[in-house]
Order: structure tokens, then sequence, then C-alpha cells
């Protein structure tokens, strides 16, 4: 190796000369000092797919080699010690860009960084109370879902995704669920469905709970729903305590399959939460199916409810 690559310690902010093996060992432990025990961390627990990094650029702004990371990073180390003259600045790439290199193989297939990014989609327009949920709130009713539109479309939706919600609601944890049918809710208020910002009869709370001896109410609303490609699911939800009628939560939300962060978020929650047998069995599927994609919207936003008290 020439002097110019052997760049010294004080130059590299504390890194080994610059050769293959003080590369590597530099590398392995700036990533350590961070925490990081493997490059499957490093991309939120999933390994990339196989193929070349994209982050790296096309080439050397100085000397103008083309790095190969269809080769892998031992490939890219030997092209980095090729050239003096940017030896400092392939080394701050192979730092930067190691836990990726080492978890992306030796393969020629393409490279799709979407399947990378673990990009959790975090609901922000929501309304909290309180972060802990009143203890006293320990059964809660679930009313029928209602929408903004009275079109075949809506109503479709309204019915795939009505059994979704209690369902969601049951692996929250956060309290006993008690579903309201439509029929229950006219005998008792006068009315199959009801949404929390119209005028309700001066009586509802009350006649709720003694229907069902409920603490609070779920109110659930449709706004948005498309089922096509890409999907969209709105969501306009709220939870309101019988006594003193006080919101204790409230979210309105869009989740877009269009959007590449929710789309990164909803392919990560069905790898993980969703599994079909067959040839269905694809995280990225989810982004066709609108009650796979209203099943991930669901658990997204209800993750922002309250948390329980501790014990």
């Amino acid at each position: 190796m020439n002097r110019g690559a052997q760049l010294d310690a004080a130059a590299l902010g504390g890194m080994e000369p610059l050769t293959l093996t003080g590369i590597f060992h530099t590398a392995k432990r700036r990533v350590r000092a961070r925490g990081l025990q493997e490059p499957s961390e490093v991309l939120a627990g999933r390994v990339p797919s196989r193929g070349a990094v994209s982050a790296l650029p096309s080439e050397c702004e100085i000397c103008g080699l083309t790095p190969s990371p269809l080769r892998g990073a031992r490939e890219l180390a030997k092209r980095m010690v090729m050239a003096s003259r940017c030896a400092l600045n392939r080394a701050r790439q192979v730092l930067r860009l190691w836990p990726v290199l080492l978890g992306a193989g030796c393969t020629s297939h393409s490279f799709d960084a979407t399947h990378i990014a673990d990009v959790r989609y975090k609901p922000s327009n929501v309304y909290l109370r309180s972060k802990i949920l009143d203890p006293q709130i320990k059964r809660v009713a679930l009313l029928p879902i209602t929408t903004v539109s009275s079109t075949e479309t809506f109503t479709a939706g309204a019915q795939l995704l009505q059994p979704l919600v209690g369902a969601e609601l049951e692996k929250a944890k956060r309290f006993e669920l008690v579903i309201i049918s439509p029929e229950e809710l006219r005998q008792w208020t006068g009315q199959r469905a009801w949404r929390d910002d119209e005028a309700l009869p001066p009586d509802f709370f009350s006649r709720l709970r003694e229907g069902c001896g409920c603490d609070a109410v779920f109110f659930t609303q449709l706004t948005r729903y498309y089922p096509y490609q890409p999907v969209a699911v709105g969501w306009k939800l709220s939870l309101v305590e019988v006594q003193g009628r006080q919101i204790v939560w409230k979210a309105d939300e869009l989740f877009d399959a269009g959007d590449t962060i929710v789309a990164n978020a909803a392919r990560h929650y069905s790898g993980e939460h969703v599994h079909i047998e067959g040839p269905a069995d694809d995280p990225a599927a989810i982004l066709g199916s609108p009650s796979r994609f209203g099943q991930y919207s669901l658990s997204a936003i209800l993750a922002t409810l309250p948390t329980l008290p501790e014990r």
C-alpha cells in the first residue's frame, strides 16, 4: 500500500491506520460504541434484501472510482485502499454504511431501500387528557362505526372494518370492551349510530351506563375509505368518560398507502403480525388489502391510547 493511503489516527478522528483490517476494526468499534450488536439492529429489526446499497454514491468525487456494493464490504474496502487521494472519503463511507453492507451480502439482486427502512409511522393528530388512563375506566362501550358519507363504498368499508375495531381494541388491553349492536343502541338511545360531534340526547351516557354498565364510550367514524391501490383509510376516534362527559382521548388520522413512510410501516407490521398461508403471505400485499391495511391503521392509532397505571 502506498504512503498516501496510510492516514494517521488524528486525521481519521481516532481511526486505526487505513488498512483492510483497520477499516473493519474501526467500523465495528464505532457501531458497538452506539450500543448496536448486529446490523439488523441498525435496520430496526429488518435485515435488508440482498443486493447493492443505494446509499453509496455512484462514484468518488475525488478520484472517480466507482464502489461495488454488489460484491460486499470486503470488495469495497479493497477499492478504497487503491487510491490514496480518496482514502479518507472512502473510510468515512465504510464507517457510515458498514452495518448495511455487512447485512447486504454478496449478490447481484436489485436493492429496494424501502425494504430496509423501518420507519414507524406515528399518528400525530392525537389528544390525550392524560398519558395514564384513569383507573376508574374499566369497562368501555364500543359503538357502531359511522361514516362521513352513505355511499356504497363507505358502507362496505364500515361493514368490513367494524369487527377489526373491536379486535384491535381487545389487543390493546386497556379496558374491558362491550360491543354495542346498532339495534341495542337504537333501543337505548333512539338511533342506530352516533357521532361524537353531533348533538347527543341529554340522557345518552346515562342510558348507556344503565344498559351495559360502561365507564366510558368509544366513538368510531370512518372518514376515508379507498379500497384500491394505493389503499387509504381515515379514522376519527374518541374515548369519552361517562361521568362528567370528558374526552379522555381523541384521534383524527389518515393512513395512505401512497405515502412512503406509511407504506414502510404497514409492510413491517404485516411481516410481524399478519401471516397467511400461500403466495398472499407477502408483507407488501398489505398495501393492496383494505382489511389488512385497515387492521394496521387501527393498531397504529390505538397504540396512542393512554397507558394503564402501574400496579
